[in-house]
């Protein structure tokens, strides 16, 4: 099943484009009701890496545990303003997700999320908690970026 879920962000494109690179900012934004570690004994970089894969252990509200859920960042394109990973785990077989920055006909910048979601019987169940779930990081990032309180912003 796939959506596609767009917002318009008070943010220039180049600033919400730094945003989506940021480790930090996607915890933040995710936060508090899915909480994401690494698994790996380093711990996550500042940003994201193109062709790389990160461990990280899930939990509901920062307690109920999820099981693991692995994301690879298959593409990183900084002139599109687009990346792409390829995500699976326990409660998800098949998760391939692009996240863009556009900006429209306004000049308005638009963050966009395209998922199509694969996971036998339980895709439905899936389809709908990811659009709880990208609905919720859509309204806590513009929150965020609409304070002024993003982790990038406090340093």
């Amino acid at each position: 099943m796939r959506f596609e879920m767009q917002s318009v962000m008070n943010s220039s494109p180049e600033e919400l484009w730094r945003y989506l690179s940021d480790t930090r900012i996607f915890r933040q934004v995710a936060a508090p009701l899915m909480t994401f570690e690494s698994m790996d004994h380093k711990g996550l970089p500042a940003n994201w890496a193109e062709g790389k894969s990160y461990k990280l252990a899930m939990r509901a509200f920062g307690v109920v545990p999820l099981g693991h859920h692995s994301i690879t960042f298959v593409a990183i394109d900084e002139h599109s303003r687009s990346v792409k990973t390829r995500e699976t785990g326990l409660l998800i077989r098949s998760w391939r997700h692009t996240m863009k920055v556009v900006v429209d006909s306004n000049d308005k910048t638009i963050f966009r999320d395209e998922l199509d979601v694969r996971n036998g019987l339980l895709t439905w169940p899936t389809f709908v908690g990811a659009y709880l779930f990208f609905g919720y990081r859509h309204w806590r990032f513009k929150r965020l970026i609409d304070k002024g309180v993003l982790a990038e912003d406090r340093e």
